[in-house]
């Protein structure tokens, strides 16, 4: 190791689990931050769902000749929109392809018709 190695100077800080925030002037708590704000609305928006919400933090360490790079990242990571599933038949159009027609009143009925007079 022909690296000098000195003791950290007054002003600065050692990376650790309570230090991570202050990486970037800050910007590492205030993404962090967002993530978890993410994750908690989506949550409390679509929680009746039972399926985890995950906030990955990610820290990259690169060495820059004899410094160091902190690199932070937050990654939310959510359940997808699903709907309800719309039940439909399966029919040929004119050249024989096949489609699929519901009806857009009764998602689960194919075949209930639009109730007379009202618009679609």
């Amino acid at each position: 190791m022909s690296e000098r190695r000195t003791k950290p100077k007054a002003h600065q800080r050692t990376l650790t689990l309570a230090t991570v925030g202050q990486l970037a002037g800050g910007q590492a708590e205030a993404i962090i931050n967002a993530a978890l704000r993410a994750a908690l609305r989506d949550t409390e928006d679509r929680g009746a769902d039972k399926k985890p919400r995950k906030v990955t933090i990610e820290l990259e360490l690169r060495k820059l000749g004899e410094s160091i790079s902190a690199t932070a990242k937050a990654k939310t990571t959510l359940p997808p929109y699903l709907t309800d599933p719309t039940i439909g038949e399966l029919t040929m159009n004119d050249r024989g392809q096949p489609e699929m027609s519901f009806s857009p009143v009764a998602p689960e009925n194919p075949h209930q018709p639009a109730v007379p007079g009202m618009d679609d």
